[in-house]
């Protein structure tokens, strides 16, 4: 029936959109009923680019109601009128129906053959390098840059991709390449936000930013369970075995398997070979190359690798750590990034000013370093270049940025996460004594390990001049 091919495809479109596809996708997708379709999606498109949340939420809800119970209500049957068009009165409505169905499903987070789903529940799907693709119950397609998800849908990055998911609270799961990854449950308990996923294979950096609110993560794996509530943590599964390897870089976390559990702490690592063998947690060895950043200054700042991942702190105080293994800490007015064995190429430093005056940069990397300064104003954003080799690492001239290129591309920043960070940071000025939240404190290593060995942030030096290992202030 013409009419049952129309709400399929409309179904399918909705899942598609949603999902990040584009409409000339879902046409190709359904050439039998693309006639009737584009004028839908089409307005459906222009609509889903407003910003759901200048809706309020209690005229969402009124509004899904009047939908749904218009859906379910049968129309009247009507008296003494005779069509004027050849055109059945169930395929009149149907057209009309599913339109308002269509543009408020993707405007309130619905879609036509199922209830209304809570908004806040979505997760973001960002795509840093190579190819991803999303399984969902009704759709399967590739992102390209940047997707809504729900529980049920399932992410596989290829070979050489990389992805980050970011949810409601702002906590943030690194996929990196030939991972797979199924979002079980996302949902808001009275403020407290939890969140379950399963890892089949693969590689996660999973970040759960402490200092903005209640929040629970779980990574269930073929072997046991990871569970967070404020850390940093690996998350390494082998494909055939299901062996699961877990490791803190900051904060404290539980391995479970069975009846057993271990906890581990920032510094440290464990395994689950088989289901229910957790291995007692041991320290886990320093990187043997390191590249430090230090930003020191009246400005809030971070860093995205060549990947496309960003660490650091963003204007209001927003703690972000996408980069596997790096940690970043706050001491006064200095900002501490350690990015463990940096992949070769250009890294760009995120500055925004938080008053008048100069921002000191400085790199250090196995034995070389380098420093720069910028002179920064209230509000004003600035990059800088930092170029990074065996053997050198040399910052580039700083570039003052419009405000729309300020923030990076591939960070999503939920709204409530915003307004969370805007109460709780203070500005970086050297004179203030209160500090904002450390976003990913730096591990704590045992004592029976060799101290660091400071690295002075002076003018660029060689690393065949040098004596000093990867190392840290």
């Amino acid at each position: 029936m013409p009419n049952d091919r129309l709400a399929r495809a409309l179904d399918d479109s909705i899942a598609r959109l949603k999902a990040g596809a584009s409409l000339e996708d879902c046409l190709t997708a359904h050439v039998d009923v693309t006639a009737e379709l584009k004028p839908l999606l089409a307005a459906a498109e222009r609509l889903r680019r407003v910003a759901p949340e200048r809706f309020p939420e209690e005229m969402r809800g009124l509004a899904r109601n009047r939908l749904m119970a218009g859906v379910a209500r049968p129309a009247a049957a009507p008296m003494n009128v005779k069509p004027r068009f050849n055109l059945s009165w169930g395929r009149a409505l149907l057209v009309p129906l599913t339109a308002v169905a269509i543009v408020l499903g993707l405007f309130l987070g619905l879609s036509t053959s199922q209830g209304p789903d809570s908004a806040e529940a979505a997760t973001i799907l960002t795509v840093l390098q190579g190819e991803v693709s999303v399984h969902g119950a009704k759709a399967s397609l590739v992102v390209r840059t940047r997707a809504d998800l729900r529980p049920g849908d399932r992410v596989i990055t290829g070979p050489g991709a990389r992805a980050v998911l970011t949810f409601l609270d702002g906590s943030t799961v690194a996929l990196g390449p030939d991972t797979e990854v199924l979002i079980k449950a996302v949902v808001d308990q009275q403020g407290t936000v939890r969140v379950r996923l399963k890892q089949e294979r693969g590689q996660t950096w999973t970040n759960v930013t402490e200092g903005l609110g209640s929040r629970q993560i779980e990574i269930e794996t073929p072997t046991g369970e990871v569970g967070a509530s404020e850390a940093a943590f690996s998350t390494s599964v082998e494909p055939s075995s299901g062996r699961t390897e877990v490791g803190a870089g900051s904060g404290s976390l539980q391995v479970r398997s069975g009846n057993q559990r271990t906890d581990v702490t920032g510094g440290a690592q464990t395994s689950v070979d088989a289901p229910g063998v957790v291995a007692p947690a041991t320290a886990s060895s320093p990187p043997p190359r390191e590249l430090v950043l230090r930003i020191s200054g009246p400005a809030w700042g971070y860093v995205t690798d060549p990947s496309g991942a960003t660490i650091g702190l963003l204007a209001p105080g927003y703690p972000v750590n996408q980069v596997p293994g790096a940690t970043a800490s706050r001491d006064g007015a200095n900002i501490l990034i350690r990015i463990p064995q940096p992949a070769a190429g250009t890294y760009t430093i995120g500055l925004h000013g938080v008053s008048g005056g100069i921002v000191q940069l400085g790199s250090a990397l196995s034995g070389v370093s380098d420093t720069a300064s910028v002179a920064v104003s209230d509000g004003q954003d600035w990059s800088i270049a930092l170029a990074v080799d065996a053997q050198a690492v040399a910052f580039g001239p700083p570039t003052l940025q419009s405000s729309a290129a300020a923030k990076p591309a591939n960070v999503a920043i939920p709204d409530r996460v915003i307004a969370a960070a805007t109460a709780i940071s203070a500005k970086p000025e050297a004179t203030k004594t209160a500090k904002p939240p450390t976003p990913t404190p730096t591990p704590t290593r045992t004592p029976t390990k060799p101290a660091q060995t400071p690295v002075s942030f002076a003018t660029p030096v060689r690393a065949t001049d040098a004596t000093v290992d990867s190392a840290g202030p």
